[in-house]
């Protein structure tokens, strides 16, 4: 019975020390551990102290909020804690070690050190002494519980990552303290925030990770840094007059951002920015911005877009994959198209090239199944692999000279091209440039053609095709492949007068029915009563008889129709 009472009481007493304050005075510094014992350590939820503290005190409070020397969970309960009359000085044992770079870290004099309290789990309220100069980077850094930090007016700063990965709510920089690099990231409790008078930049990462639905970019800031409001839910953005730069993914995935009003006077917006923002419908990007990089990738709900005049380049993924993209300007001084600029923008109808283009890029246009008319100018110089590959809504198409190499896949897949002009100046046509361009049906080639790649034109229903060069042009087996032959079934080449012979022994060309270009066979000659000598399906098969859908006729003086059969 004696022994049960005892245990009872202790108890009592345990349960009454984790509930209520326990307030120590360290009269000397290091002595922490002398007046709260191993068995106290973690029982203790509220803890006051008075006097100095250096590392190894330290060490003891860290071991009582969570985690230990070695940085290994501990049974520590240390939920609030109040160093209001406390001072921090220097001495004493390192209180953290960063084992990955093996660096100790000790006290200094009235300053909340660096990750003096980092991966404290059970902290929830923190009073700093009254003589805190400083919070030094990482301090509180995956404090997951911590929701409350009082912070002295002494303190004059506040370094990066300070309160990272936090349960902090809201905050109000004192005056004078500016944000400090990913202070706030990845606070996913943080909703309210508001910025010092005189804050001229937001730095990187500061408030990525957040729940901050809004935010007010007081006049002053000239700078927002990469990765600022990363993943936050804002709303709406608008930008002070005084700003010049947006940084690198410094909106990247705010997938709630709706609104964005942009400022004149805005000078530079890098990659990213605005990436995965899903339902930014519309922007209008001002004519002060000189270097605008890719940075509406993925912005699914983009409809409409309005690009400055001054630009020279649309760099590479500006609007990639932004399915609803349906209007957007080139400016007339753009000399180069970058690699997916375009790419899959379903949406997009229309694209007027300027006349002082130079350069597309790779997959710049790829699938925008929506484009029905391109006009490539013949200032450019540089198709990238499947520029325009998948674009199946074209139906009429020149390449001009001066590209003189088309590239692997740059026009494959346009179902509908039925008009194809390859310009003189062309030496080199890659591996499947105008594969499966199935209504295509006449091809000319230019008198510079040396060389045409593996499966170039395959899966096209070709019925004749005209050479400009003495020298048949090089090519692969499958340049010409159909679903059953290398070469399509009585297509007819004709190549210059003098030539027949050259081609007749040529790899490839040798398997066409040749003629040489005479003033009577010339293309568009024909007979005034041709008939049908074959009959195809689009997908190149031969028909014994009409069939239902589009159906190729080929005609005795070697022309072909297409026909529409409908349900008999």
């Amino acid at each position: 019975m004696k022994r049960n009472l005892l245990l009872t009481t202790g108890l009592l007493m345990a349960a009454t020390m984790a509930q209520a304050q326990t307030t120590v005075n360290v009269e000397t510094a290091g002595t922490l551990s002398e007046k709260i014992g191993n068995d106290e350590k973690t029982q203790i939820t509220s803890l006051k102290i008075t006097g100095e503290l250096n590392g190894t005190d330290f060490i003891l409070l860290r071991d009582m909020a969570g985690i230990d020397l070695d940085n290994v969970p501990t049974d520590g309960k240390l939920a609030t804690l109040d160093l209001s009359g406390a001072r921090i000085v220097a001495g004493g044992e390192p209180y953290y070690t960063n084992y990955v770079t093996n660096t100790d870290f000790y006290t200094s004099d009235d300053v909340i050190g660096k990750c003096l309290f980092f991966d404290c789990g059970k902290l929830e309220t923190i009073k700093l002494p009254a003589s805190a100069t400083a919070i030094s980077d990482s301090a509180f850094m995956r404090c997951d519980a911590l929701a409350d930090v009082s912070i002295p007016e002494t303190v004059r700063s506040i370094g990066s990552y300070a309160f990272a990965e936090t349960a902090m709510t809201s905050f109000t920089f004192p005056e004078g303290i500016m944000p400090a690099e990913g202070v706030f990231s990845g606070c996913g409790r943080l909703t309210s925030v508001t910025l010092p008078e005189g804050c001229t930049a937001i730095p990187d990462d500061a408030f990525s990770g957040t729940s901050l639905s809004g935010i007010n970019l007081p006049e002053g800031i000239r700078t927002i840094g990469a990765d600022a409001f990363s993943g936050a839910p804002i709303k709406s953005l608008e930008c002070p007059a005084s700003l010049k730069e947006i940084g690198q993914a410094a909106f990247f995935m705010c997938g709630e951002l709706e609104t964005v009003k942009f400022n004149d006077g805005l000078e530079t917006i890098r990659s990213s920015a605005f990436s995965y923002c899903e339902k930014l419908e519309s922007v209008e990007i001002p004519n002060s911005v000189t270097t605008l990089e890719g940075c509406f990738s993925n912005c699914t709900g983009l409809k409409e877009a309005v690009l400055p005049e001054g630009l020279t380049t649309i760099d590479d993924a500006m609007f990639d994959r932004c399915s609803k993209l349906e209007s957007v300007n080139i400016p007339a001084g753009i000399r180069r198209i970058g690699d997916t600029a375009f790419q899959n923008n379903m949406m997009l109808a229309g694209v007027t090239l300027p006349k002082g283009l130079e350069s597309i890029g790779d997959n710049a246009f790829y699938n925008c199944i929506s484009i029905e008319s391109l006009e490539i100018p013949e200032s450019v110089t540089t198709l990238g692999e499947s520029c325009f590959d998948g674009c199946e809504g074209i139906t009429s198409l020149h390449v001009p000279g001066n590209v003189k190499t088309i590239p692997t896949s740059a026009f494959g897949n346009m179902y509908y091209l039925e008009d194809l002009t390859i310009g003189e100046g062309i030496t080199t046509i890659g591996e499947m440039a105008f594969i499966s361009c199935e209504s295509l049906m006449t091809l000319k080639f230019p008198s510079t053609l040396t060389s045409i790649g593996f499966a170039a034109f395959a899966y096209n229903m070709l019925a004749e095709v005209y050479v400009n060069a003495a020298t048949p042009p090089a090519c692969d087996a499958t340049t010409f492949a159909t679903w059953e032959s290398d070469t399509p079934e009585g297509c007819i080449l004709y190549v210059p007068e003098g030539a027949g012979q050259a081609y007749a022994e040529a790899d490839v060309w040798k398997n066409f029915t040749i003629e040489e270009n005479t003033a009577t066979n010339i293309a568009g000659t024909t007979a005034d009563k041709a008939v049908e000598t074959a009959r195809y399906g689009i997908d190149g098969r031969k028909l014994q008889q009409p069939a239902r859908g589009i159906n190729i006729i080929r005609m005795s003086d070697g022309t072909k129709r297409k026909v529409v059969v409908g349900q008999p």
